[in-house]
């Protein structure tokens, strides 16, 4: 699965060509990716991914995660589709899962984001 298809990832703006650093941006209680639109304007070195969990914005009508854990978790396979360096992001609630999705990365054995 490529990053593009995955529905609980949606990129802000694309610049493979540029990219140096994908950040992961992890919307606040209530919210999602929308939040993160206006970061389209960040240097194009920085790729933004924003997550879009069920249960809101265009993801409104599919059942919402039942726990911190399985919602981390659903971040973290979506993940394996990435290569290169990541930074996660959290706002208020988000900040809760991207902690959670890097503690889950560190036990799987998997590459921790650069920076959270």
């Amino acid at each position: 699965m490529s990053p593009a298809s995955a529905p609980l990832l949606r990129c802000v703006e694309q610049h493979e060509a540029t990219v140096q650093l994908r950040l992961i941006c992890f919307p606040h209680a209530g919210g999602g990716a929308s939040s993160y639109n206006s970061w389209a304007s960040l240097p194009d070195i920085i790729e933004v991914w924003a997550v879009q969990p069920p249960g809101r914005g265009a993801r409104a009508a599919e059942p919402a995660f039942d726990s911190l854990t399985s919602y981390a978790e659903a971040v973290v396979d979506a993940l394996q589709a990435f290569h290169g360096p990541l930074a996660f992001f959290g706002h208020s609630f988000g900040s809760l899962v991207a902690i959670r999705a890097s503690q889950l990365l560190h036990s799987r054995g998997l590459p921790l984001p650069l920076m959270l």
